[in-house]
């Protein structure tokens, strides 16, 4: 409760994020030592109170316990909801935010000497001798800094003691930066997936296989995949294509190597403008479009719609289980109002429009970036500012989308909580980074905005560079004297395909795996998709 608990009243042992690092689903979470990470990161300690204090009053309704603004009834809630288990296939990469990092992946079953497997998570666990150290929430799309973590690294150690064979060095990583880093410049979302009944009838489909899907859109008369931005680039009918990415009904192992060779962006928005203008349009693509609502107060399985009219969205879930609330709301100044954890909101063309000022702000301040996971991450920099967060998570908090949230409970590492004002400061491990754990205790939950929210709606428009370019000419027709005796201008607009200059490299091989000289040189092939003659005017 006391690391919970939101009122303004209620004192901390110790600063933490219960919904970013200090997470509730990590395997024995309870605290290894007095060390600054371990207070940090396994911020779970247990806590006697009294129970005749009405703040301290446990409902029993037989089916819930509380949480979110704190466990008790004055300031918990019976529903929240911090992950979305998937009902429909991503369309977005921000979607594989609710991801379970941490760790998780790698942590194996490290034989122990003690009876009864007592301290089998030790080594089973995220922080155990196989596991990356530490478990981390909606790690995909954002990029929150840890503050045990020198800012300008994304891997550092940790000095922890485990109570079968003392203390061990063990990694301690940066999950968002390195789960980014592998995933937004290596994969994509290309929509074609088995559809499901129920949800796409909101999208105007119909269920369908993925062979029929991808059928349909490269065929004769093309249909729009569920992500409308993707056009046919394929140069080869359908019927030799086809064996190439399904078996049957189900996809070939490595269709997802091989079909970004048949698809072209429409449209792709360079991450690295400076218009506010474009900025706003991008963020207002879902200005009025009605999102499909999951009523978390019953048990029934309906969905609704709720028009948003005059507003654009913005959500941590593809469905809501409530009704959304504008952004700037007292609703979220507290906790403990259950509107809040339902985590969708709303921003009015204003807050939309300096949002876009804001980003264009952190473009110029962080920019150029060289590609899309440069973008999203913070900067590994000594510049604390830009170590903090990515680029869309400073430009939210500048846009001030979350102030009625940071005006509430601080996480600040700073501060002198009930524990550590007991403690000799001397004896606690230095924090590397203390200015990452500034902010609100609740960052990381349904009730704050966070920059893979925002990415969901956009990220598969997105590009780092563009591939499409006007190239203007001018030639001069001279006569023996040199004299110019005609002049003519051009203007061509030539665009880079998937397919290498030469075709004995296939288009999904790697810039460092190719085999010919020529492609080492000059790369993809540039088609002209246009051309024509200017007049002087037009110069």
């Amino acid at each position: 409760e006391e690391v919970l608990t939101l009122s303004s009243g209620s004192q901390p042992r110790f600063p933490s994020r219960p919904f970013l690092h200090s997470l509730p689903t990590v395997a024995s979470p309870w605290i290894q030592d007095l060390s600054s990470a371990s207070l940090y990161n396994l911020g779970w300690a247990w806590k006697f109170e009294d129970g005749r204090e009405s703040s301290n009053e446990i409902v029993v309704d037989g089916t819930h316990g509380r949480y979110g603004g704190g466990w008790s009834a004055a300031f918990g809630q019976d529903r929240v909801v911090q992950y979305e288990l998937p009902q429909r296939p991503f369309h977005s990469l921000a979607q594989f935010a609710n991801a379970a990092l941490g760790g998780w992946s790698v942590a194996r079953n490290h034989p122990t000497s003690t009876s009864g497997g007592l301290h089998a998570h030790e080594t089973t666990a995220a922080h155990g001798q196989g596991g990356l150290f530490p478990a981390v929430s909606m790690p995909v799309g954002n990029s929150y800094a840890n503050p045990m973590i020198p800012k300008d690294q994304a891997i550092s150690t940790w000095n922890t003691r485990k109570y079968h064979d003392g203390r061990r060095t063990e990694p301690y990583v940066d999950h968002s930066y390195l789960a980014n880093h592998a995933l937004w410049d290596e994969y994509f979302m290309s929509s074609i997936a088995d559809e499901l009944r129920g949800l796409y009838r909101y999208d105007g489909f119909e269920s369908k296989r993925a062979a029929q899907m991808a059928q349909d859109f490269f065929g004769d008369d093309p249909k729009p995949l569920p992500n409308r931005r993707f056009i046919p680039a394929a140069d080869r009918p359908w019927d030799e294509m086809k064996s190439e990415l399904f078996k049957g009904a189900s996809a070939n192992e490595t269709a997802y190597q091989i079909i970004a060779r048949y698809l072209l962006l429409d449209g792709g928005f360079n991450v690295n403008s400076t218009s506010e203008d474009a900025w706003a349009a991008l963020l207002a693509s879902l200005r009025g479009k009605p999102a499909v609502v999951l009523p978390g107060n019953s048990d029934a399985v309906k969905f609704n719609l709720e028009d948003h009219k005059n507003l654009t969205p913005i959500a941590n879930f593809s469905v809501a289980t409530g009704e959304s609330i504008p952004a700037d709301s007292n609703l979220r100044s507290d906790g403990f109002a259950p509107e809040q954890w339902i985590g969708s909101f709303t921003l009015d063309d204003g807050q939309v429009r300096k949002l876009a000022e804001e980003i264009v702000k952190q473009v110029k301040k962080r920019g150029p970036f060289l590609s899309l996971s440069d973008f999203i991450n913070r900067r590994l920099s000594n510049d604390a500012e830009l170590a903090k967060s990515g680029a869309l998570q400073a430009a939210i908090e500048a846009a001030g989308l979350n102030s009625p949230v940071n005006s509430g409970r601080a996480a600040d590492l700073g501060q002198k909580s009930e524990f550590l004002s007991k403690q000799n400061q001397s004896d606690l491990d230095p924090i590397p980074f203390p200015e990452a754990g500034q902010g609100a205790v609740i960052q990381g939950s349904a009730a704050y905005i966070d920059q893979a929210d925002l990415l969901r709606s956009i990220d598969s428009q997105l590009v780092a560079r563009g591939d499409t370019f006007v190239v203007r000419t001018c030639g001069d027709s001279k006569d023996a004297s040199g004299k110019v005796v005609a002049r003519a201008y051009c203007e061509a607009v030539v665009q880079r395909m998937p397919q290498y200059l030469d075709e004995r490299d296939l288009p999904e091989t790697r810039t460092s795996d190719l085999k010919s000289d020529l492609n080492q040189r000059f790369g993809r092939k540039f088609k002209i998709v246009s051309f024509r003659w200017l007049s002087p005017v037009e110069i």
